[in-house]
């Protein structure tokens, strides 16, 4: 009879932890997430600022409203504003990195990015890293309805209804709406734009990309496999009316 009691009892507080663990994970998760982009985002002289998280059990992290800005003194003045995001997490990678990357997918709807240098400033007093970045790379992304405007002195480049699909396993597609060049040694403006994308030990490549008659971009290949170190490089390979 007292046997039966123990297990009885046993069985009760099972119960009780794993209702308590549904019901209160939602709230941890959100709350780990909040303090973890309030750390680590000024590690990069980053300012991070989110609405809403929703961490339902065994289920993706959205996170609404994001806004991502650059500290005074950087290099380049950065604002990035998401309007919804979506992470799945790897949960076996943070115990065993062996496993893979930490974010299995990184889904992106309505995301603008603005990169400026500022044109007064001498010389950065702030430096700007990228771990914040690194820490996001994920084995599968998606980016839609996304914007991109640089700007460095005379040279302008606007990215618009911009999407991107990259995964380790299998190739994804680019495309875009418009891509426009304003610099004073050229100034153009491509449309309705398609490629391939790859996504390949921490590089990814964009290719296949026709921009007008005669002129192709065969890969744009951006390496991120040392930006929480040193940046990024890039590499651009373009067929040019029958030369590279």
């Amino acid at each position: 009879m007292a046997r039966q009691k123990i297990l009885l009892a046993t069985l009760v507080v099972t119960l009780i932890v794993a209702v308590l663990s549904v019901l209160l994970a939602p709230v941890a998760v959100a709350t780990g997430l909040r303090l973890w982009l309030r750390w680590a985002a000024p590690r990069d002289n980053l300012l991070v600022e989110v609405g809403n998280i929703e961490a339902p059990f065994l289920r993706p992290v959205v996170l609404h409203r994001l806004h991502l800005t650059s500290r005074p003194g950087t290099p380049f003045a950065v604002k990035i504003d998401a309007a919804r995001v979506e992470v799945a997490f790897n949960l076996a990678a943070f115990f065993r990195p062996a496993t893979g990357r930490q974010i299995r997918t990184l889904t992106v709807d309505g995301i603008d990015i603005d990169i400026r240098r500022p044109p007064d400033l001498a010389v950065p007093s702030a430096a700007f890293g990228l771990r914040f970045v690194h820490d996001l790379l994920a084995s599968e992304f998606t980016l839609s309805h996304a914007r991109l405007h640089l700007e460095n002195g005379n040279t302008i480049v606007d990215l618009r209804d911009a999407s991107l699909t990259a995964a380790e396993i299998e190739s994804g597609v680019f495309t875009a709406g418009e891509f426009a060049i304003n610099s004073p040694w050229l100034r153009k403006t491509f449309l309705q734009l398609r490629g391939a994308t790859s996504w390949q030990e921490n590089r990814l490549t964009v290719g296949a990309l026709m921009l007008m008659r005669g002129l192709d971009l065969d890969a744009l290949i951006i390496d991120l496999s040392r930006i929480g170190e040193k940046g990024l490089s890039m590499e651009i390979t373009l067929d040019a009316f029958g030369g590279k």
